[in-house]
């Protein structure tokens, strides 16, 4: 049987040659042949290599032929770095799925509203071969869309306003991301377009204080205005306030009580061993269970 190539990819920040090693046998485990670019490291202290050389990694990986899926191996930062070169380019003629997510974010932006692409937000490569890995959940989600070419996910969310409190089904595509690199799209030309939208939000170390100033940065510049719901993932820190859970439920409860439209939290998508792929820009139904709402999706790659 012919395996079908995987393009490997890191937009952002450096890690150890000996993850990327892992990660290509773990695309070889899942029946791919992992391809990666000649240069894929070097000394730039920030980045895993200098910005030219990201850039035509990147771009050769979204405009071969005879690759399907492109696969980041991890986020961190940079990736937005490179996409006022992705803005002279025409479209390829071929559509492909990348999976990644974090910093990727920002290349989820540019692809599905540039390209109109449907891409992933699910975990990073690096992400699945380190210690902690990701859940049984998640994983088996990846088998079934690797060897199948579809999946579907069924999260539950805690509704927090009474219009989160939903009588009848939802639907609406999905778009989302890192919180931080949602709020670094403003004024640029990927800015996140929210119009009739179900937006979701995640994020890694950033202090309650700053994502109450992000979400009112969000709020003052418009993008919630025409939202159809908003959707808070998994935020987590590696060394968090002593009562950092109770002040972000107040600032998501605080959040929902001011807004017009339905929100949610506790989707189990983000920085955890929970990081759950998603379709973007691609139609989700949030559906009304007793006394929880169900984020229901059919992916495919």
């Amino acid at each position: 049987m012919t395996r079908k190539i995987l393009d490997i990819i890191s937009t952002g920040s450096a890690c150890p040659p000996e993850h990327l090693k892992k990660a290509c046998a773990y695309a070889r485990s899942k029946g791919f042949l992992p391809r990666t670019a000649t240069v894929f490291f070097s000394d730039h202290p920030l980045y895993i290599c200098h910005d030219e050389q990201r850039f035509l990694n990147l771009k050769e990986a979204l405009y071969s032929e005879d690759s399907e899926v492109i696969w980041c191996l991890r986020g961190g930062s940079g990736t937005s770095r490179l996409l006022p070169n992705l803005l002279s380019l025409q479209a390829p003629k071929k559509k492909k799925n990348l999976i990644g997510f974090s910093d990727v974010t920002a290349l989820h932006f540019f692809l599905t509203q540039h390209w109109d692409w449907k891409t992933i937000h699910g975990p990073t490569l690096n992400s699945l071969i380190n210690a902690t890995g990701q859940s049984d959940s998640v994983t088996s989600t990846l088998d079934h869309l690797i060897q199948k070419g579809t999946a579907s996910v069924n999260l539950s969310l805690n509704p927090l306003n009474k219009e989160a409190r939903l009588r009848t089904a939802l639907q609406g595509h999905l778009v989302g991301g890192n919180l931080a690199l949602t709020q670094r799209s403003i004024g640029t030309p990927w800015q996140l377009e929210t119009a009739e939208r179900i937006l979701f939000f995640e994020d890694v170390n950033e202090f309650p204080y700053r994502i109450a100033e992000t979400l009112d940065h969000l709020k003052h510049v418009g993008l919630f205005k025409k939202v159809k719901a908003v959707i808070f993932g998994q935020f987590t820190n590696d060394n968090p306030e002593e009562n950092e859970e109770k002040l972000l439920d107040h600032i998501f409860s605080e959040f929902a009580e001011k807004a017009a439209f339905p929100v949610f939290s506790d989707l189990a998508v983000g920085h955890t061993s929970n990081n759950h792929p998603l379709q973007l820009n691609s139609p989700v139904t949030l559906l009304p269970k007793e006394d929880l709402v169900f984020l229901r999706q059919t992916l495919f790659l």
